[in-house]
């Protein structure tokens, strides 16, 4: 599994001031230790703590939503459900019958706002 996306509520302006990051050293008590720091989600060393690197997964969530429109099934002898297909060309889906749900989309990353179609 890879990280996409992590949502916060406020995403820190340097890695400094982030608290997902931790420091590493090597070497031993008899040799020059190289410290280093790593971010903990994508398990990367951070160059330069000062700035925010073009990979941080840190966003903070919008409006924005990943709509995924709900196709209603009435098979014989079952309740009606509703089965949800995302927008982009995947081949999963979600359905109201087995009690499957996901809050963010695993392809975008956006929140998903379930829409009922007829």
């Amino acid at each position: 599994m890879n990280v996409i996306k992590i949502v916060v509520d406020k995403v820190p302006k340097t890695c400094h001031d982030c608290h997902l990051q931790h420091q590493e050293s090597y070497g031993d008590a008899n040799s020059k230790q190289d410290e280093f720091y790593v971010c903990e989600v994508m398990e990367q060393i951070i160059d330069d703590r000062l700035f925010k690197p073009d990979w941080c997964p840190l966003v903070v969530e919008d409006g924005e939503v990943c709509e995924w429109k709900g196709v209603r099934y009435k098979p014989p002898g079952l309740p009606v459900y509703y089965a949800y297909y995302p927008p982009h060309d995947v081949s999963y889906r979600v359905s109201t019958y087995r009690g499957e749900e996901y809050l963010f989309c695993p392809d975008c990353g956006k929140r998903i706002k379930y829409v009922e179609v007829e």
